[in-house]
This record gives C-alpha cells, structure tokens and sequence, in this order.
C-alpha cells in the first residue's frame, strides 16, 4: 500500500467491539432513563443516533454490526413484549423491518462518503506531489539532483523499496544511488525490458503480471533516460500506477532536458573553439606573412638587381633580411611555446 496514499490504519478488532458495546450501552441506558417520558419511536431514534456515530466512526463490517446490534437491542428492551426478541404487533415487526433498513443504509452511506472524502484527499496529494516536484525539477541543474528529488518523490508516494536506474551510452544500466552499486539480476532484467518495451510493467498492466513491482521507463521512445522500480504495489491500484507514470515522465523529461543543454552547451563550446582557432590562425598567419614577404622582396632585389644597387643599398637589403629573419624566428619560437 502506497506510504501516503494509505487509507487510515483500522481499529483493532477489540476496539471496535468495545465501541460498539459501549455506543449500544448509552443508548440503552439512555432510553431506560426517559422511558417513560418519551414515545416508542422516540427512544427508536437514540439507537439511529449511535449507529450513525458508529457509521462515521467504525469501518463498514463493524458498523453493520452495530445497526443490527441496535435493532435487537431495541427490540429486547423495549418492544413489547419486553425482554423477549418476540414481536407481538405487525406494527412493531415493520418498524423494526424499516429501522433495521434504515440503520444499514447509513452504515453504507456512511462508508460510501469517507471512501469518497479519503480518495479525494489521495488525489489532492498525488497533485500536490507532482506540482512540487515539477517546480524543484525546474531548478535543478545536476543528474544527480533529479535523481536524489525523485527517490525522495517516490519513497514519499509509495512504501517501496523503489529503485531508479540510468541509461548508460552503451544501453548498460547503472544505480542511480552510490549504495546500490549493484543491480539484482531480476530487477536490472525487468528495468532493461521495461525500457525495451517502452511500456509499464508488472501488476494490473498486462505486461508480465506475475512480477511484484511495477516497471517504468524514463522517458519515450528514442529519448529513454532510463527505468524506475516501484515495489509493495497491488495490482488493483491503478490510480497508483498512473500516478507513478506521471512521476517518472516528469523525471525523464527532466533527464532529457539536462542531456540537451549538455549537447547544446557542447555545441557552443565547439563553435567557439573554432572560432579562436580561425582568429588565432589569422593572427599568426599574418605575422608570419609579413616577415617573410619582406624577405622575399629583400633577397630578390639583391639577386636580381644586385649589379644596380650601391653598396649602402645593399647592406641595407641584408639588414632587412637578418631583421625580418630574426622576428621570424621570434614568433615561431613563441608559437611553438
């Protein structure tokens, strides 16, 4: 049974009798006290009081019990004949008929409203669990914590154990928790089918029912995170389950999210990487043109044209070599380094 989803804890089968005899009790000596100051229907109508009191009280066999309980009651001290369970009027029988009907209709009634107000009161907190794991998942920045916010969410949903497994980039799976290094060999075959599958598995989904937990991915076809294990689930619950669908689609999208901007945040990286390699290419191969233009020109004047030149035009050229040369070599040195 799911650990906050749970109807509150019966009572005992003794409490329930003790108040049972105690609510038959004061009516009883209630309608001794006034016997003969009230009619007959009159004292009737303290028996329906406390099989209404026992109704909203009492689970539905305990208080189907005290409906019967007050009608013999009533029919043993206060019907005439008294003290007998004998009727000696059809009046009295159809009254005792009709009182009878009408105690276990409220007993129903009764039980039908608090079946309604605790399902109610279950749904509101399913809401609640998926709105605020839906806004923590929206701050969160890590694969670890939307993995440590779902476990938290899913042990507060379900008793458990519940487990939560990753996909790896080689299809692998791995715990999503440093404590469980290790998958058991049934779970981590169950988790690989579910994800496989794409389906939810397990009791109540018609996909392997013999199994005692439900499987769920995390995530879509073609976007799958990974796959959740919900254990101590009845097959009957499936509010439950689609409750549990509706946590893990959360998680899994939630998963994909931090996958894409990883991507998109790589994709950036890249694209500035190459734009200061393009810049710094540019920057060098400048600085390394330039020199060696000057070179060139330099050396090729003074082969050409060396005949021509005077000798201070000459000495001139060759300076500019060794000077264009020797800054050359400087920036090459600092590139290298």
């Amino acid at each position: 049974m799911n650990a906050s989803t749970s109807a509150p804890t019966a009572p005992s089968p003794l409490r329930s009798a003790l108040t049972i005899t105690g609510l038959l009790t004061l009516a009883t000596v209630g309608s001794l006290w006034v016997d003969h100051q009230i009619s007959l229907t009159s004292q009737a109508m303290l028996y329906v009081l406390v099989v209404v009191i026992a109704a909203y009280s009492l689970p539905l066999l305990p208080s189907v019990v005290c409906a019967v309980g007050a009608v013999v009651a009533f029919n043993f001290f206060f019907v005439p004949p008294r003290f007998t369970l004998a009727v000696e009027s059809l009046e009295h029988l159809i009254a005792l008929s009709a009182m009878l009907l009408v105690a276990l209709v409220i007993s129903h009634l009764t039980d039908r409203l608090r079946r309604e107000t605790a399902l109610a009161h279950r749904n509101a907190r399913r809401a609640r669990q998926l709105q605020e794991l839906a806004t923590q998942l929206a701050d969160t920045h890590t694969v670890e914590d939307i993995l440590r916010l779902g476990r938290q969410t899913l042990d507060a949903a379900f008793g458990g154990p519940n487990w939560l497994a990753l996909r790896q980039p080689d299809g692998t799976l791995s715990s999503a928790t440093a404590l469980d290094s290790e998958l058991p060999g049934d779970l981590h075959d169950g988790l690989q089918c579910c994800m496989r599958e794409n389906a939810v598995l397990g009791p109540g989904t018609g996909r392997w029912p013999g199994l005692n937990a439900w499987y769920l991915p995390l995530g879509s076809k073609g976007q799958m995170q990974g796959a959740a294990c919900i254990q101590n689930i009845t097959a009957a619950d499936t509010d439950g389950r689609e409750h549990a669908q509706a946590l893990c689609a959360q998680l899994g999208q939630a998963l994909w999210r931090l996958r894409l901007a990883a991507a998109i945040q790589e994709t950036e990286a890249e694209a500035k990487r190459q734009q200061v390699q393009s810049t710094f290419l540019a920057a060098i191969s400048h600085d390394l043109r330039t020199p060696l233009a000057a070179v060139v020109g330099a050396a090729s004047s003074l082969q050409t044209q060396r005949d021509k030149l005077s000798l201070d035009e000459q000495e001139r050229l060759l300076a500019s070599i060794v000077r264009e040369a020797t800054y050359l070599s400087t920036v090459t040195e600092n590139t290298l380094q």
